[in-house]
This record gives structure tokens, C-alpha cells and sequence, in this order.
């Protein structure tokens, strides 16, 4: 049985309980997010083999996506 398929990916969180980091030690993608000062995410990038591939940035109901690191 391979249980460790299913938990290859690890989260790590801040000191208020919020999502910092999730990674899957199989494939090597990551997710960063960072947090405004009322712990609302402001915004988020995904790295695969440390290079930025996609960032969002939200702002109450707005989001934005962009691919590749194009800012």
C-alpha cells in the first residue's frame, strides 16, 4: 500500500494560524502567501524548481493573475 503518495505535500503555517507555505517534496512546486496587517491574503506565488511561475494579488474583491513572473 502507498500511503506516502497521498502525503507528499507538507504546510507550513504563521503565528496566527494562516497558511505560509505548501510544498510537495515529489514534484517541487511551492506556494508562498503573505498576509496584509488584518490577516487577510494579499497575496500568493507559486514557484516550480525555484523560479516564479505564477503570482495573484487580491484586494477585497479583486484579483489578478500573473503567469510566468510577468508583472
Amino acid at each position: 500500500m502507498r500511503l506516502a503518495f497521498f502525503f507528499r505535500t507538507s504546510a507550513f503555517y504563521n503565528e496566527y494560524g494562516k497558511v505560509d507555505m505548501i510544498t510537495d517534496s515529489v514534484k517541487g512546486p511551492s506556494t508562498r502567501f503573505f498576509y496584509g496587517p488584518e490577516q487577510e491574503c494579499w497575496y500568493l506565488d507559486l514557484h516550480r524548481d525555484n523560479k516564479l511561475v505564477r503570482s495573484t494579488i487580491y484586494a477585497g474583491d479583486y484579483e489578478e493573475v500573473y503567469e510566468n513572473g510577468d508583472f
